[in-house]
């Protein structure tokens, strides 16, 4: 599959954890904010299985990108599901969003493994998404009100809350 657009990534590791590792630090240390105003949307390759698409049930994206990754999707055995949490919690709070099965299996134990079909499957799947959603998918109103609850129940380092909540405050104020 040939992709002739650019994409941005983040790699992180500790997954939702504050550590200087986990997403929310590595969100804050980002010095280019326009990566948020102007990519269109945000896939997390991080959900077990071989067919789930969580978006709209965790409140990670909108009903309607929802349905576009539905649409594209169900050529690969995709549905919409809910699930529990992600770095899409985090990442919610600045894009829409969506975790995409990518073929891992009992998570965390000694038993995890990788099918490589549902991996490819995957693959093919995002790959389509990239060249068939081209445009930003709508924000989401509701983003500005839940990210500073989410600071007041969540309990990170130091570090990390006031360069998070500056980092939020100068894209939605």
């Amino acid at each position: 599959t040939n992709i002739s657009k650019e994409i941005n990534f983040i790699f992180s590791v500790g997954e939702e954890f504050s550590r200087e590792c986990g997403i929310p630090y590595v969100i804050s240390t980002i010095k280019d904010n326009e990566i948020f105003k102007s990519a269109p949307y945000c896939l997390i390759l991080d959900r077990k299985g071989a067919n789930d698409i969580l978006c709209s049930l965790n409140k990670y994206g909108s009903v309607y990108f929802e349905n576009q990754l539905f649409e594209i999707g169900k050529k690969y055995g995709y549905n919409i599901n809910k699930g529990t949490y992600s770095d899409a919690n985090i990442i919610r709070y600045f894009m829409n969003c969506a975790n995409i099965s990518v073929g891992y299996y009992n998570a965390h134990s000694r038993y995890e493994y990788v099918s490589l079909d549902n991996l490819q499957n995957a693959f093919n799947y995002v790959c389509d998404i990239i060249s068939n959603i081209t445009k930003p998918v709508e924000k989401i109103e509701w983003k500005k009100n839940a990210f500073k609850k989410h600071l007041k129940w969540r309990k990170y380092n130091d570090k990390v809350p006031n360069c998070f909540y500056n980092l939020f405050k100068k894209l939605y104020y």
